[in-house]
């Protein structure tokens, strides 16, 4: 079989998007989040799915160019900005790395430590946007915008610019934050089920990465009693399971499908 033009591989993959999009805009369960005034407001209807490879290849449908707050979201990136400014030394001796075991919103710390127990939970995100502060003070947002889930699938280089956010072996560390802590109190299911490392945020938002290939998000505001968006988990799982994604999948589907097809 001849390697598809570019064209093909963009009529594959928006084929891919459009379906999942078609297949889970039905899907009505889940309930927004009331207890923060902004994310009340939502539309209860939105749904947005997109992929965006390493390549800088976008396939988007439904409502990709909706604002919305990303919330949680931002703390694996943060997490990671903390690290490339910082160092992993420093980073660590204020935030750990495992699971906790509690509610994302939990003040909990560890017994022998006292530090938070990762980077995923309020308390230590707080923390590491706190290193970032002392860093830069009032202009530290503006450290934080990227296409952000591409990038770091790109081992931390942004594929539409070509500028480096992040060093490839601080990737590494984000990345496995984000698949033993980055969906809350489902993150186990997500590893056992989904198998790629992940975010969500409760304002809807998901987005999950595929080492040195792609970049999924996606954004409906309804959620699950995890606080993950209901039909972002389903569309993500779908997509692993056709594409052969899991990080742990031993016939490798996944990789022989997208050098094919990217």
């Amino acid at each position: 079989m001849s390697i598809p033009t570019s064209d093909a591989r963009g009529s594959e993959l928006q084929s891919l998007v459009d379906d999942v999009y078609a297949k889970y805009a039905p899907l009505n369960e889940g309930a927004v989040a009331t207890y923060i005034p902004e994310l009340a407001q939502a539309d209860p209807g939105a749904f947005g799915v997109c992929i965006a490879t390493a390549e800088g290849q976008v396939c988007e449908a439904g409502d990709c160019d909706r604002p919305f707050t990303i919330q949680s979201i931002s703390k694996p990136f943060t997490f990671g900005m903390a690290l490339e400014e910082l160092g992993a030394d420093k980073v660590m001796r204020h935030v750990g790395v495992g699971p906790s075991g509690d509610a994302f919103n939990s003040i909990e710390l560890q017994n022998h430590s006292n530090r938070p127990f990762n980077p995923m939970v309020n308390s230590g995100a707080i923390t590491v946007t706190g290193l970032l502060h002392h860093l830069h003070g009032s202009r530290t947002f503006e450290h934080l915008f990227a296409i952000m889930a591409a990038t770091l699938a790109n081992m931390g280089r942004n594929p539409l610019t070509g500028q480096s956010a992040y060093t490839i072996a601080y990737v590494k560390h984000i990345l496995s934050i984000m698949l033993t802590c980055g969906m809350y109190d489902y993150s186990g299911q997500w590893a056992y089920r989904v198998g790629v490392p992940a975010k969500s945020g409760v304002a809807g938002g998901v987005i999950a990465v595929v080492n040195r290939q792609l970049g999924i998000g996606t954004y409906s505001p309804r959620l699950d009693p995890f606080g993950n968006s209901r039909r972002g988990t389903e569309v993500c799982a779908d997509m692993a399971a056709r594409l052969g994604l899991h990080v742990f999948d031993c016939l490798n589907v996944g990789s022989s499908f997208l050098s094919a097809v990217l």
